[in-house]
C-alpha cells in the first residue's frame, strides 16, 4: 500500500496500480488488525477521484486504536477530513471533529484553521498560540512554522509580536519554505 501511495505521489500510474494488486492480495491472504487497515483506508480515501467519496474511509480510520506505526495515518486523515468540511463550509462538523480537551499541536492548529475560515479571529489566534507554544515544546517543528506564519499574518495590528514571528519563520524555516509560503517578499517587504 504504502508503495502504492508513493507512486501515485510521483504520478506513475503502472507502478501504483500493481502495487495496488500486490496489497489487495495480501490482504485477502492475511486477516489483519484494524490497526494496519488505516493505511489501507487511507489508501482508499487517497484515490478516490470525489473527496466526498474518501469521507466514509477518513472517518472509519479516525476510530481506529493509534499506534506507533499508524499514527501519522489518522493524523492526515483528520487533516484532510478538516479540509473537505472547510471546503464545503460544514464548520459543525468540522468542530465536531475534536473534542474538547484538544492539547495536541496539530490538532489546534487544525482547529484554529477552522476558526479563522469563520472569522473568528480572535479565538483562532488563541489557538495558533497554543498550537506553536505546544509544537515548540515538543519540538514539532511543521507545526510550530505553520501556526507562527499563521500568527504573523493575525498580528498585522501589533508590530512588535509581528516582527517576533517574522524572526522566528526566518530562524527556523529553509529558505524554500519561506518562499513556498510567500515570506520572502514580506521580509523584502520589511527592510
Amino acid at each position: 500500500m504504502l508503495y502504492s501511495i508513493l507512486a501515485k505521489k510521483v504520478n506513475n500510474t503502472a507502478q501504483q496500480y500493481a502495487q495496488l494488486n500486490k496489497a489487495q492480495a495480501l490482504l485477502i491472504a492475511h486477516n489483519l488488525s484494524d490497526s494496519n487497515k488505516a493505511i489501507i483506508y487511507f489508501h482508499f480515501a487517497l484515490f478516490t477521484q470525489d473527496n466526498a467519496l474518501a469521507l466514509p474511509y477518513l472517518k472509519r480510520i479516525l476510530t481506529i486504536p493509534k499506534t506507533a506505526n499508524n499514527y501519522w495515518v489518522l493524523d492526515n486523515a483528520l487533516e484532510m477530513l478538516v479540509s473537505y468540511y472547510i471546503e464545503v463550509r460544514d464548520f459543525k462538523s468540522a468542530h465536531a471533529l475534536f473534542n474538547d480537551t484538544v492539547k495536541q499541536p496539530a490538532q489546534l492548529q487544525l482547529k484554529a484553521q477552522v476558526l479563522l475560515v469563520q472569522d473568528l479571529f480572535d479565538d483562532a489566534r488563541l489557538l495558533f498560540q497554543e498550537a506553536f507554544n505546544t509544537a515548540r515544546l515538543t519540538h514539532n517543528r511543521l507545526v510550530s512554522l505553520n501556526s507562527a506564519l499563521a500568527l504573523y499574518q493575525l498580528t498585522h495590528s501589533i508590530p512588535e509580536l509581528k516582527s517576533e514571528y517574522l524572526a522566528f519563520l526566518q530562524t527556523n524555516a529553509s529558505p524554500l519554505w519561506l518562499k513556498q509560503h510567500g515570506v520572502t517578499s514580506a521580509i523584502a517587504l520589511e527592510h
